[in-house]
This record gives structure tokens, C-alpha cells and sequence, in this order.
């Protein structure tokens, strides 16, 4: 195993959260009472993947080189975009604005993907700072 870095774990429990987060805490709203599902569900899906995404890369860090590191963090800054606009701009929400989706999903995977985004600047700077 290569040398751990601060950024290496925080990116893991950042992506965690995100995939786990997205299905199990701040899902989207629930299925209707016939059983078949709003909109929004189609979003959540799209999140906890891409999340899984980002567990895999971040989980892969642990064992790689810092320029391959770089590489990666420079990867997740359009995948953090990409992740923070699938809620409401991607994949469309439900219509009321006060539905859980709106409320409580899109915000929190706003939040992560900004962190994540702000997180992987970090690491950029910090690996090309060390590479000089």
C-alpha cells in the first residue's frame, strides 16, 4: 500500500456519503401508492451511481501513485459538476417545490459535490505543489 494521505481518506468518506447517502438518508420521494415512481427516483439512481463511481476511484487512491492521484482528482472535478447538476438540471424533479427531492436531496448532493469539487482542487494543488 502506497503512502495515505489526508485527501485520499477524505475522498473516500466524501464519495460514502454521497453513494449511501444518496439511497439510504437524502433520497428522493418515496414511490407513489400505486407502486410506481415519481420522476425524482430516476435522479436519486443517477446519483447513487455516480457516487459509486467515485467510491471506486477514491478506494483506488489508496494504491496508486501521487501523478496517478493527480490524475484522478482532475477527473472528479467535471464528475462532481456533472453530479451536482443531475438533480433538477440532468433529470427533472418532481413539480412541487416543498416534495422531499427538492427539499432535502438536491441540496445535499449540491453540497457534496462541492465538496468534492473543492476537495479535488485541493489535492491538485498540494500533488503539483509536492511534484515541483
Amino acid at each position: 500500500m502506497k503512502k495515505v494521505s489526508f485527501t485520499d481518506i477524505a475522498f473516500l468518506v466524501l464519495s460514502l456519503v454521497l453513494c449511501l447517502g444518496s439511497h439510504f438518508a437524502f433520497h428522493a420521494c418515496p414511490a407513489k401508492s400505486d407502486g410506481s415512481w415519481m420522476v425524482c427516483h430516476w435522479a436519486e439512481r443517477v446519483v447513487t451511481a455516480l457516487g459509486a463511481v467515485f467510491v471506486i476511484l477514491s478506494a483506488s487512491r489508496f494504491f496508486l501513485e501521487p501523478k496517478t492521484k493527480l490524475g484522478i482528482s482532475i477527473s472528479f472535478l467535471p464528475l462532481a459538476l456533472v453530479t451536482a447538476l443531475v438533480p433538477g438540471v440532468i433529470v427533472n424533479l418532481c413539480m412541487m417545490k416543498e416534495m422531499h427531492c427538492h427539499t432535502v436531496m438536491r441540496p445535499a448532493v449540491i453540497v457534496l459535490s462541492i465538496l468534492l469539487a473543492a476537495l479535488s482542487v485541493v489535492d491538485i494543488l498540494v500533488l503539483l505543489k509536492k511534484k515541483q
